[in-house]
Parts: C-alpha cells; sequence; structure tokens
C-alpha cells in the first residue's frame, strides 16, 4: 500500500534521507492482513512512537499487527503526569 501524503510527510520529518524508503516499506506491509485495521491512522501512530527511530518502526509494527488499538492509544493518550489534575479522580 502506498503511503498517503499524510505519512510521507512525517516520514520526511522525522527520518534521514537514506531511511526513508526502508521505513516506507516497512509501514506499507501493515495493513495486508485482514485484521489489521486503520492503516493510515496506525501507520500514522507507528511513526509517533518511533520518534525517528528505526528500530522502533519494527517494534510498533509488530504489537499492531497483534492489537493495533495498543499503539493507538499510546500514541493519542498524554502519560498521566501531562494530565490536568482536576481530570484525576
Amino acid at each position: 500500500m502506498e503511503p498517503t501524503a499524510r505519512i510521507r510527510r512525517r516520514i520526511e520529518q522525522d527520518f534521514p534521507l537514506q531511511a526513508r524508503e526502508e521505513v516506507s516499506n516497512a509501514l506499507a506491509r501493515y495493513g495486508e492482513q485482514p485484521h489489521e485495521r486503520e492503516p493510515e491512522r496506525v501507520q500514522l501512530a507507528v511513526l509517533i512512537l518511533a520518534d525517528g527511530n528505526l528500530d522502533k518502526i519494527a517494534h510498533y509494527l509488530e504489537v499492531a499487527s497483534k492489537d493495533y488499538r495498543d499503539v493507538l492509544w499510546w500514541s493519542e493518550t498524554p502519560p498521566l503526569g501531562d494530565v490536568p489534575p482536576d481530570w484525576i479522580g
């Protein structure tokens, strides 16, 4: 699956030129299986979590292939330390 413009921009932002094709190819494999849902959202979550680290791309893609909701939760939920005090019960 060809990466969307949004995914390409994030790859260009986070990775050096020589790593971009490898990152793009790795991300493109997510979504090939029927259980791999929401490919663009998951790919973006993986990029956010990897934070420019090529080794982390493979790790988070493996997590996503088992349960994509994990990477979505981790990338979209602020750490508890960043939650305003009035949110804590």
